[in-house]
């Protein structure tokens, strides 16, 4: 969900598909925060609008799928460096936008301490159950690092195995065939149908050479994805936005059909059409750089929608304008986070964390 494409030439389609996936979700938490019992449901929330926006999570997997697999097959780039370069990426910036939601829990005498492993080590399997981060957005992240993780032991075996995303695939998909036979709490993370979402982009990445370029193809793909979505907010998609049935496994292979097989065919017509577009003007450039800013948006809005809540719980402001200003002051919050949290720090711990790669290494003795 939030890896950006530096390895990669930039790829603006696929920035401007993160802004979009981050703001659905901004949508779908605002709309959930907007209701008040017997006050009825907002303009905006009305229909299957409700929880369509955390159809935004199954983009963002599918994104990371693929850029995560072409990002580990450097050749010149080894395991070491690959899982530093996560971990910098993700931990510290999520680290620093937990500790309003930390320093909240402490507030409360009957808090419990289950949440600090899945904030600070990304594992959510905790006394036998699937517990979610202080800051509840989070529990996606639990699933990004499993995929960092078999990526990271794929290319710690780059020497038997060529392409490390093969080793990645094969395990997940030994993964899921023991969660389906056996039904534990470590299995049901482990092996999540979820995680298909993520293989998604992986594939997206084997067949794109292929058919890159052809115009009919996506336009295929695009009438069914709009047909497919279409049809789920007339008629619903069911109980697949609720996370906690996600995290359970329950019903991760029914949303991955509803969702991510939709997710992935927008990111496949993003990627077939990237070439073919003008060179970005102005708004094209915008909403990339929101794309650039989607993980601290992802992370930040929580905190924007609570603000507003506070004002509409006083009457100062209605549900429908709560939704409204809640995704515009999140773009503004995540845009401001990126440009003076996120980025400088991302770019001084790597310095940082360079200076002393170099500092540690002997220098190579002389031939003399």
């Amino acid at each position: 969900m939030i890896e950006q494409s530096k390895p990669l030439s930039r790829l603006v389609n696929l920035q401007i598909l993160r802004a979009v996936a981050a703001t659905l979700v901004v949508w779908a938490h605002a709309i959930d925060v907007s209701l008040i019992p017997g006050n009825g449901k907002p303009v905006l929330a009305s229909g299957y609008l409700e929880n369509f926006g955390a159809f935004g999570v199954d983009i963002f997997f599918v994104i990371s799928g693929f850029i995560i697999s072409a990002s580990a097959q450097k050749a010149n780039r080894t395991w070491l460096e690959f899982a530093k370069d996560r971990f910098i990426r993700v931990a510290p910036i999520f680290y620093i936008l937990s500790l309003p939601w930390i320093l909240r829990a402490l507030h409360f005498p009957d808090s419990s301490w289950l949440p600090f492993i899945p904030t600070f080590f990304f594992w959510p399997i905790v006394d036998g159950k699937f517990i979610e981060p202080f800051l509840s957005v989070g529990w996606t992240l639990s699933f990004e690092a499993l995929f960092y993780s078999a990526m990271t032991a794929s290319m710690f075996f780059r020497k038997w195995i060529n392409r490390p995303a093969f080793a990645a695939v094969g395990f997940f998909l030994i993964m899921i065939c023991m969660f389906i036979i056996f039904d534990t709490p470590v299995l049901n993370f482990l092996g999540n149908p979820i995680i298909l979402e993520f293989l998604f982009g992986i594939a997206i990445g084997w067949v794109l050479p292929l058919k890159r370029g052809n115009k009919s193809l996506a336009l295929v793909i695009a009438a069914s994805v709009i047909l497919a979505l279409g049809y789920q907010l007339i008629y619903g998609f069911g109980n697949v936005s609720e996370s906690h049935l996600i995290q359970s496994g329950e019903l991760s292979f029914t949303r991955v059909i509803i969702w991510g097989i939709p997710a992935a065919g927008i990111v496949y017509i993003a990627l077939l059409t990237e070439n073919q577009l003008a060179s970005p003007g102005p708004v094209r450039q915008f909403l990339a750089f929101l794309g650039d800013a989607s993980y601290s948006l992802y992370l930040v809005h929580l905190l924007v929608i609570a603000a507003f809540k506070a004002l509409q719980v006083r009457g100062i402001v209605s549900g429908d304008l709560l939704i409204v200003l809640s995704i515009a002051c999140s773009l503004l919050a995540g845009s401001l986070s990126f440009l003076f949290i996120e980025r400088p720090m991302t770019r001084i711990i790597k310095r940082l964390s360079r200076t002393r790669t170099q500092y540690e290494t002997p220098a190579p003795s002389s031939p003399i």
